[in-house]
């Protein structure tokens, strides 16, 4: 990064910072419904007002740099694991952790799939793996005479832990020290990614996992101490876990290709082998499922399919969850791509996700671009993100505010991208000043109130207070626009 990039990166983040508690407090009328940064105004007051406080005093220098002295020595290679054991230990640890403050309210597609998983469904599309796990923890909640919500939820969290323990595994490969590590996993996993895997009743926490799983075999195919097939079987697996996988084929592509640099010749059959088995996990799923009979599961993937590819007519339209180039905007959430309501929901969802990701990456698309193509691994990176942000444009989020978590994937690529290039480019100072203004004003301003929230807000402050209810004669679609229409 260029010296007046990085003489004013701690200035800026601390101004950033400020501002945006004043949009917390309600203090910034033309954020008024901007539903990512108004989270303190659902706390309780003395709370809200502790983390204002602390936000404040992170912006000034003295308190800021007094706590950047009195960080730990040599804290990061006590905390990230090194071998199985401790990576195992970390795992279960973060685990009941994530499970101890899982959340207790539940919006958009949560009621859903726990409803077609007590309703005996095999699976649903596109999400077929994960809502195959919904359905095995409905069962297994049925057998040991519990609810099923209780048992997605213990998986959910044991879901988190392995998440994490195995991004720190990600960290170590990715960044120069151990310090550096430490800070590009909590960069990437400590804002809104936390509630994804705090119990949250929905498929991104597996499919995190999966995510995490696929990062990692790359990476090592990249540094060439795996084959290209163990990248390839863990994008099959997040593929049969949800179909957004299909947009990180052209990265496994890249790496197929790179790790085939020397012997041009072999590339063919080298894509032939990934693609074979990348494929071979939602394949035999799917061939087994006919076997067993489950052909109703089966013919509502296959309509599904046909009304999303245009060849069948939707009842509720072809835009229910997928946007054409060219399609105008529409009522709801059915937004034209980078419309000002598309561009508001997104900026949104991508900064509850992950605060500092988007002013990193634009920052370093300014003044060093060069980075994003510097090395294999961040190339890797670069591809994964470019194309889920393509899916993050023409995927529809139905149930506006309470679908932020629809773009997970999307954004832990984006993420995992922008604190590998901070981690790597950076000098420190101001690396670890900055850092802790990123990782604290992330948990100040999200991490902790969007847990708090999901446990029990105590003020009606937004949509993450209340649900979606129609009044006599109303329709859904009606009650949705009525309620939700200002924080859309």
């Amino acid at each position: 990064m260029s010296t007046d990039a990085t003489r004013f990166a701690v200035p800026t983040a601390a101004a950033a910072l400020l501002l945006l508690a004043a949009a917390a407090m309600g203090a910034l009328p033309p954020l008024r419904f901007a539903w990512a940064t108004n989270l303190w105004q659902y706390l309780p007051a003395p709370l809200a007002l502790g983390l204002a406080a602390l936000a404040v005093a992170l912006c000034w220098p003295p308190p800021r740099t007094e706590l950047v002295r009195r960080l730990p020595a040599g804290v990061a290679g006590r905390l990230l694991p090194r071998t199985p054991a401790a990576t195992a230990m970390l795992a279960l640890a973060g685990a009941a952790v994530l499970w101890l403050v899982r959340e207790r309210r539940m919006y958009g597609d949560s009621n859903i799939l726990l409803y077609n998983a007590a309703a005996g469904s095999a699976f649903l599309f596109p999400d077929i793996g994960a809502t195959f796990l919904f359905q095995l923890c409905q069962r297994t909640g049925a057998a040991l005479g519990t609810s099923g919500q209780a048992v997605v939820q213990v998986a959910v969290a044991l879901a988190g832990g392995a998440t994490v323990a195995g991004f720190a595994g990600i960290a170590r490969a990715l960044a120069p020290d151990a310090g550096r590590a430490l800070l590009l996993l909590l960069l990437v996993l400590g804002g809104g990614l936390a509630r994804v895997l705090a119990g949250h009743v929905e498929v991104y926490a597996f499919v995190l996992l999966c995510a995490v799983a696929y990062f990692r075999t790359a990476l090592d195919c990249l540094a060439g101490r795996r084959p290209v097939t163990h990248p390839a079987l863990a994008l099959g697996v997040g593929l049969w876990m949800h179909l957004s996988f299909s947009f990180l084929a052209p990265s496994l592509l890249l790496v197929v290709l790179l790790s085939c640099e020397g012997d041009t010749r072999a590339r063919p059959g080298a894509v032939a082998r990934a693609a074979a088995v990348a494929a071979a996990p939602i394949a035999l799923f799917l061939l087994v499922m006919g076997a067993l009979g489950h052909t109703a599961e089966l013919a509502q993937a296959l309509e599904t399919l046909r009304r999303w590819s245009g060849l069948e007519p939707s009842p509720v339209g072809h835009e229910a969850f997928l946007r054409s180039p060219f399609a105008v905007s529409g009522a709801g959430t059915r937004y034209a791509i980078l419309s000002a309501g598309h561009l508001k929901y997104l900026t949104n969802a991508f900064f509850l996700l992950s605060p500092p990701t988007l002013p990193i990456l634009a920052t370093f698309l300014v003044f060093a671009p060069r980075r994003f193509t510097g090395s294999r691994d961040v190339a890797f990176l670069g591809v994964s993100a470019l194309f889920l942000v393509l899916y993050a444009l023409i995927v529809r989020p139905v149930w506006g505010p309470y679908d932020w978590d629809l773009f997970s994937l999307t954004v832990l690529a984006l993420a995992t991208l922008a604190a590998t290039l901070l981690v790597r480019f950076t000098p420190d100072p101001p690396l670890t000043e900055l850092g802790v203004l990123l990782v604290c004003g992330t948990l100040l301003l999200v991490t902790i109130p969007f847990v708090a929230i999901g446990i029990a807000p105590a003020q009606p402050a937004g949509p993450f207070a209340y649900g979606v209810e129609s009044t006599p004669g109303e329709s859904p679609v009606d009650a949705f626009e009525r309620i939700l229409g200002p924080w859309l």
